[in-house]
């Protein structure tokens, strides 16, 4: 049976291209947009890894991070966030997260982390290599200068977390399936 992940962020498009990386590693994803939904997943389903933002609509994903501590023990959870600092690190440590990786990710740091919390947990997922022509890293956020869109309330889109513009003929999705091949 395919490991399952639950991947909780409140950017559906970070949400899509978190699930893409986890399916080409065979590990079948669920996503949440905030707390209480994964909380609700999680009481009606269960999962072999968790990967949560930190910044969540409902609250901070320590506090989920907590809740799976009591909850789901033996889960490995590991913060995912925009917002990284030394001691937000040290905080999610220490109330039980796995790990703690700051945005952008690097594909190959996000496989080594999955790989590690599927043998802490007594898996195994078969990893597969990375194309030699391809970038090695999947960016799943950018800081964006102050007085750019995403500073004025509204979410960046899925091609400008990436870096493409809209008038690229070739769609984000294909180019990450290419990509992720």
């Amino acid at each position: 049976m395919r490991p399952t992940a639950l991947v909780v962020d409140d950017e559906p498009d970070i949400c899509e291209l978190l699930a893409i990386t986890l399916n080409r590693m065979d590990i079948a994803t669920r996503t949440c947009g905030d707390i209480t939904s994964a909380k609700q997943l999680l009481n009606r389903e269960s999962v072999d890894l968790c990967l949560t933002d930190m910044r969540l609509p409902d609250g901070n994903g320590l506090e989920l991070v907590e809740w799976m501590q009591r909850e789901k023990p033996g889960t490995p959870v590991a913060v995912i966030t925009a917002h990284g600092s030394v001691e937000a690190a040290v905080k999610a440590l220490k109330v039980g997260a796995f790990d703690f990786v700051s945005k952008p990710l690097e594909l190959n740091d996000l496989r080594k982390l999955i790989t590690a919390a599927m043998k802490l947990r007594g898996g195994d997922v078969p990893v597969r290599p990375q194309r030699q022509n391809s970038p090695s890293s999947l960016a799943v956020a950018i800081n964006l200068p102050r007085g750019s869109q995403a500073s004025h309330g509204t979410a960046p889109s899925a091609t400008t977390l990436c870096g493409y513009s809209d008038r690229r003929p070739r769609s984000l999705r294909r180019d990450l399936q290419e990509f992720l091949r």
